[in-house]
């Protein structure tokens, strides 16, 4: 890839689809990533909420990390 883009990631409750889409902008290494997550709607998504966070917060490769985080659902 000869531009460096950022990237905008949004996230909600699925840790396996946000580790395949960290596995794939891992090759691609984008040097800014906007995580965007709603927060859960009831406490059973807590759980899920909190693993798909925690992967798209901690990318496996150097770039910088802007959080747009929300503790409550509010979609």
């Amino acid at each position: 890839m000869s531009e460096k883009v950022p990237i905008a990631l949004m996230i909600f409750n699925r840790p396996d689809l946000t580790k395949r889409i960290m596995d794939q902008l891992a090759k691609a290494r984008p040097p800014l990533l906007y995580v965007i997550a709603d927060g859960p709607r009831n406490n059973e998504e807590l759980l899920l909420c909190t693993q798909t966070r925690e992967l798209a917060l901690n990318p496996t490769w150097p770039c910088k990390v802007i959080p747009f985080i929300r503790e409550k659902n509010v979609f």
